[in-house]
């Protein structure tokens, strides 16, 4: 085999692998607009123990209505249970499989969570962030929730039993049957209870350019599962969510709080330094008309 065969075929296995496994992750996104927050939850799972049904379907208020009535009442629930003055409006959904991947992506506006104090402060509760949704939803025989104790539990519970098998968590730990069991049945798509850690604990970052707050997340893996048989078959199950909340200005976060205090926006400051400067000049003008 020459050279350039051998570096041909090892791009064709390189780009065999990242079609089989795309580079996905659970994040949820917020962005504070005005007196709401728009979230986006991007929701994803990467399985090879078993073939997922392939799906791709929206569900909205006049799609799927049931599916839908019933996810918006899990979310709300779930959303309550963290912060309860919570509201939920215009949820929309998309659910997304293929044989390895599960994914949901959920866009919805959360009311109620900007408050503005006697003093004048605006704050932002962000509670809600670690929610975890305790339905069991379903698209025909798709769990798109307890993806772990519907979808995979009996194949990764045969696996683990057989003779000679290997099995790691969090990449490298070895780990027993039993251990392997728990993880794999408490993986609950909905679950983003990783994100419980306080906002201000968050990293957080403000773009001058954009003049925004960023704070950002990453709560690592909540499931890492490998087993490797006898035969050298590998067989993983991952999910690993991460959190982004992004509100224009430069603010902080007290707790899970973002804080905004009262005083003017640099537009208003700016309009009101052009509005003083021309009235100074009209003043000007005016005192010089009337000197003798």
């Amino acid at each position: 085999m020459n050279k350039k065969t051998g570096i041909l075929i090892f791009l064709a296995v390189a780009l065999a692998i990242s079609t089989i496994t795309p580079l996905q992750a659970s994040k949820l996104t917020a962005t504070l607009i005005n007196n709401y927050v728009h979230v986006i939850i991007e929701a994803s799972l990467y399985q090879n123990v078993t073939t997922f049904p392939s799906i791709n379907i929206k569900i909205t208020p006049s799609d799927n209505v049931t599916l839908h009535s019933m996810i918006n009442a899990s979310i709300c629930e779930a959303m309550r249970a963290e912060y309860t003055h919570v509201k939920v409006k215009n949820l929309n959904c998309t659910i997304a499989s293929n044989e390895n991947w599960l994914n949901v992506t959920i866009e919805l506006d959360l009311y109620n969570v900007v408050n503005k104090t006697e003093n004048g402060a605006v704050l932002v509760n962000c509670k809600w962030k670690a929610f975890n949704v305790t339905d069991d939803l379903r698209i025909g025989s798709l769990a798109i929730n307890f993806v772990g104790k519907v979808m995979l539990s009996s194949t990764v519970h045969a696996l683990v039993h057989e003779a000679g098998v290997k099995i790691y968590v969090n990449k490298t730990v070895a780990a027993e049957p039993a251990t392997a069991m728990a993880i794999v049945n408490k993986a609950s798509l909905l679950d983003f209870k990783a994100l419980s850690k306080p906002l201000q604990y968050w990293n957080r970052i403000y773009d001058q350019i954009r003049n925004v707050t960023i704070w950002t997340y990453d709560a690592g893996a909540t499931v890492d599962v490998k087993i490797e048989t006898a035969t050298g078959e590998v067989y993983v199950i991952y999910m690993d969510p991460s959190g982004e909340i992004i509100a224009e200005g430069n603010f902080q976060a007290e707790d899970d709080t973002i804080v905004i205090p009262e005083f003017p926006s640099a537009s208003a400051l700016i309009i009101l330094a052009t509005l003083t400067a021309v009235s100074a000049v009209f003043l000007k003008e005016k005192t010089k008309k009337r000197s003798p």
